[in-house]
């Protein structure tokens, strides 16, 4: 068997693969970027990698994909490249008037973005352990605002070769005021990864601060291994408004919606998180619920809603034939 149908055999073997296949292939038919071989050079390069470490599972082949995508493989060539930031549909709603939206978990705000002294100073159960449900947690972190003596060093939204996502921070203003904030706004952002028991943080960010970096519309490239992202929304208005990618509702897929679209979406190059962003922490609150783990929003569910018309058989043959 040639080891380009070995390859997309085992990205469709399972949900996880077929999402991406399926996100590769809405790429193409919706025209997102310019170089009409973009998808072509993505997959022989994704081969070249395959070619020199041939893994075993769907998860291993997704995460050997979105090092390709990053331009991290293949190793020891002159084929890699990044394949961030393609898409050419613009928009012109980033600028000074208006203001966006970031959401990370605590863990990641204290790991790689505050120095310690800051966080210690602001609660004792800052740094370690803290508990969602402590009261004191949404006072110490937005007591940081304003001050300019909490950032590490060198300190990046984002990462080496690895974008951060973004959303107008209006869609997520009535979130905020749920019953369960946490719960509803990574639904509606579709942050599957953020589990039970997690208190998450919104960095707000002024579009000024963005317009002198690189941002798009997000590609299946961009998205990586994410198991709640597609190319193509549902409704017409959202499909109207090229320039801005839509979120997942992870909520709307457990009960079954027929239209799952969140919020509008938008990638980020890595850029420095220091004073000079003037950004404004808000806690949200600590997740109350787990995603992804019942029959009605799992990957399989996922992908009977985005895959409906391209079962795996025909994934396969679509992807193979770029290979020609």
């Amino acid at each position: 068997m040639p080891l380009s149908e070995k390859m997309i055999m085992l990205l469709c073997d399972k949900p996880v693969g077929q999402i991406v296949a399926c996100n590769i292939i809405a790429a193409l038919e919706e025209n997102l970027v310019k170089d009409p071989f973009f998808v072509q050079t993505f997959l022989m390069n994704c081969l070249e990698s395959f070619t020199q470490e041939q893994v075993d599972t769907t998860e291993e082949l997704v995460a050997q994909f979105e090092d390709t995508a990053r331009g991290c493989r293949p190793r020891n060539g002159s084929k890699s490249r990044s394949f961030l930031f393609e898409c050419t549909k613009q928009t012109n709603t980033i600028n000074s008037k208006t203001g966006f939206s970031t959401v990370i978990e605590i863990g990641t705000f204290n790991e790689h973005l505050i120095k310690d002294s800051a966080s210690k100073s602001g609660h004792t159960y800052f740094l370690s352990n803290p508990d969602p449900a402590d009261p004191i947690l949404k006072e110490a972190i937005e007591s940081l605002n304003g001050r300019s003596d909490i950032y590490q060093e060198n300190a990046k939204l984002g990462g080496e070769k690895r974008p951060f996502w973004i959303t107008p921070k209006e869609s997520i203003a009535d979130e905020k005021q749920a019953d369960q904030p946490a719960d509803a706004v990574r639904d509606l952002l579709g942050l599957i990864h953020h589990e039970s028991k997690k208190a998450l943080i919104e960095i707000q960010i002024p579009g000024a601060k963005l317009t002198q970096h690189k941002h798009a519309r997000p590609t299946f490239a961009d998205a990586g291994s994410h198991r709640r992202f597609r190319t193509r929304p549902d409704h017409v208005s959202a499909k109207h408004c090229t320039g801005w990618g839509h979120t997942v509702c992870l909520e709307k897929i457990a009960l079954k919606k027929t239209i799952i679209d969140g919020a509008p979406e938008r990638v980020v190059e890595a850029m420095p998180f220091n004073k000079d962003l003037s950004a404004t922490f808000c806690f949200i609150g600590g997740t109350e619920t787990t995603r992804g783990i019942t029959s009605d929003d799992n990957d399989e569910a996922f992908v009977c809603h985005i895959g409906e018309a391209c079962p795996p058989e025909q994934l396969k043959k679509y992807l193979l034939g770029i290979f020609s």
